[in-house]
């Protein structure tokens, strides 16, 4: 029926049951109505419309009036299902895909004006006529909510909400979806304090959703699950599943110069820098070392990618200082690379802004590292095996398969310069032994040690046969013995080898280094004089004698083994240093025309004794034919 021209009114006191009830105009007023189904509808022109008040389909109003003590709710919405009557306790259900909604909204068919239109123009000059039209209709845009809560928090699976949106869900679920029609944020509780914010593309649900932010107590997790942001180091604040991007990929030109803030002072420019750096990672947070800086203890801390010309790039620490925003520049401050321990931080790479840097073994609870020089080794390294690469502080290797140049050593002193160049030079524990060097005025390299001798390794006719430094051995075919009688040569073990040749490799046991030319310590028996020659003793034993050269006989001349350049009174056995080798051990000509002239003179001297002993015996003859003659003529 058509009820649209009916005016009536309906004052009930009482009950009223019905079916349905349909308002077509004005407003239905109710102080308690229990119906199966109310439906409002209304049309609405614009000569309905007041500007003032607003249009409400229904309107429910409570007020107040005195002191209650009981809950206000101005719409409760509860929706049940009754128990079923032949499966028990169990109610009935919704099936075939359908939802139960307590609530419906549905504003999609209200259509506004965009309001940003109005927003973006700029009516002070509308000449464009596009741009006028829009003008003139921006007070006729309008804008629509789903729904207006205004006044205090709203809940969401609490029926007591404590901020503006509290939302309460299931634990280990998602809490909340804020989504387009592509992409979705996804808001999951991980229990024990933890909530997730995590996307999935709705292009590919399949996928499911993809771990982004991870937030649990004090933390943050980039890409992480629980077991990952638990690192078990109470200090982590962020943790990262993945690479880490700093700075996006700039298209501006660098080499621009630019201003840099003076960190400080907000206020106050520093000065030009060029803008070649990337985005920084600064350092911040440790406690204050005075009372006027703050925790940076006046010193800027940062890491950044630098380009310093095309397909040339750096990474750059920038280690303490002000330079690089144009105050005080650095003064102490060091780069360090090493390890936490019970005793404290361990040293193990360090640079300092001195330009020294050094690389440091620490050892026991000596941790600290400072260089000395532009690079320092350091360390304690006991050698078990020195044929091992690894029994060394320091190595240097080189894999080229072709020449292996190794080690250069580059000096480039002013031309005239006076001065010695000392490329390399070797310390015992408080002074220099030895040095590998350039002198000033020479072209050529000179090795210099505080070794006085060239040897070279020998083997032992007997191998467990005891040898020791400075004893006097025979050499027979290129075996050394102590026993000396019949040897083909007589040589001396090396006391201090400058240079060690014919090294026959790890097992050294079966060798001795013997001196072929320089200075030793020789054990000689009995009192020496300087000058003295050394020969062997005869005892077998490696100990010499001293002979002088007046009394060396022409025998022990094939004997010699060395010449003795300091006396001793000591008739013991005692160490003796002596000259070897070359001319050292063999008698010079000064001592041969010695030698000869002596022997001349006692040649010359044997000859005038045996004319004397001739004229003796002449006169001896002749005195005996005088008395033959005499006896002959007594007898006749």
């Amino acid at each position: 029926p058509d009820y649209s021209e009916l005016v009536a009114s309906l004052n009930i006191k009482g009950g009223l049951s019905a079916d349905k009830i349909t308002v077509l105009s004005g407003d239905l007023v109710v102080s308690t109505v229990n119906v199966e189904s109310v439906q409002i509808s209304k049309t609405i022109d614009d000569t309905q419309a007041d500007p003032v008040q607003p249009i409400v389909g229904q309107s429910i109003d409570l007020v107040i009036n005195e002191d209650i003590s009981a809950e206000l709710v101005g719409l409760n919405i509860d929706l049940g299902a009754n128990i079923h009557q032949d499966l028990g306790a169990r109610r009935y259900t919704l099936w075939g895909g359908n939802a139960a909604t307590g609530l419906k909204v549905d504003v999609s068919g209200i259509e506004t004006m965009d309001p940003s239109l109005g927003q973006a123009l700029d009516c002070t000059d509308a000449e464009d006529e596009w741009k006028s039209v829009a003008c003139d209709t921006r007070d006729r845009m309008g804008q629509k909510y789903a729904a207006v809560f205004l006044g205090g928090p709203v809940g969401i699976g609490t029926e007591t909400p404590q901020y503006p949106l509290d939302v309460v869900g299931p634990n280990m679920g998602p809490l909340a979806r804020f989504s387009s029609r592509q992409s979705s944020l996804i808001f999951r509780d991980y229990d024990t304090g933890a909530i997730g914010l995590n996307i999935m593309n709705l292009e590919d649900e399949a996928a499911g959703e993809h771990l982004g932010l991870l937030l649990y107590e004090s933390r943050v997790g980039i890409g992480t699950d629980m077991d990952d942001v638990n690192d078990g180091n109470p200090d982590t604040r962020l943790i990262v599943n993945g690479d880490v991007r700093l700075g996006v990929k700039n298209t501006q030109l660098g080499g621009e110069t630019v201003k840099a803030w003076d960190m400080n002072d907000p206020n106050y420019l520093a000065k030009d820098i060029e803008a070649n750096y990337g985005s920084k990672l600064w350092f911040s947070g440790a406690p204050r070392m005075t009372t006027d800086l703050n925790g940076d203890n006046g010193d800027n801390i940062f890491m950044s990618r630098y380009n310093y010309a095309p397909d040339i790039s750096e990474l750059r620490v920038h280690v303490g200082g002000q330079g690089f925003l144009g105050q005080e520049e650095a003064n102490g401050d060091r780069f360090v690379v090493g390890s936490s321990s019970p005793d404290g931080f361990k040293d193990v790479f360090v640079v300092d802004t001195a330009g020294k840097a050094g690389v440091y073994k620490p050892s026991g609870t000596n941790n600290s590292f400072t260089p000395l020089t532009t690079f320092h080794v350091k360390g304690k390294q006991d050698s078990v095996d020195p044929e091992s690469k690894t029994d060394y502080l320091t190595l240097i290797e080189n894999t080229a398969t072709g020449a292996g140049h190794t080690l250069g050593l580059w000096a480039k002193p002013d031309s005239g310069s006076s001065e010695d160049i000392h490329f390399v030079t070797f310390f015992n524990k408080t002074d220099a032994i030895g040095t590998i060097k350039k002198e000033a005025g020479s072209a050529s390299v000179r090795y210099q040690t505080s070794g006085a001798d060239y040897a070279e390794y020998l083997p032992k006719v007997d191998r467990d046969e005891p040898i020791k430094k400075g004893d006097i051995v025979g050499v027979s075919n290129g075996q050394i013995t102590r026993v000396t009688d019949g040897a083909q040569q007589l040589m001396v073990v090396s006391t201090a080898p400058a240079v060690a040749g014919n090294y026959p490799g790890k097992d050294k046991g079966g060798y001795e280094l013997i001196a072929f030319m320089g200075q030793v310590q020789i054990w000689v028996r009995g009192t020496v004089t300087p000058g003295d020659y050394i020969i062997p003793s005869g005892a077998n034993d490696g100990t010499g004698v001293s002979v002088s050269p007046a009394q060396l006989s022409i025998a022990q001349r094939s004997q010699i083994v060395g010449r003795a350049w300091e006396g001793s009174d000591d008739p013991k056995i005692k160490t003796v240093l002596a000259a070897i080798g070359g001319d050292f051990s063999v008698p010079s000509y000064e001592d041969d025309w010695q030698t000869l002239d002596r022997l001349e003179k006692e040649v010359e001297q044997l000859e005038q004794e045996g004319r004397d002993m001739q004229k003796e015996l002449y006169k001896m003859i002749e005195g005996q034919e005088a008395r033959i003659q005499q006896l002959q003529a007594m007898a006749e």
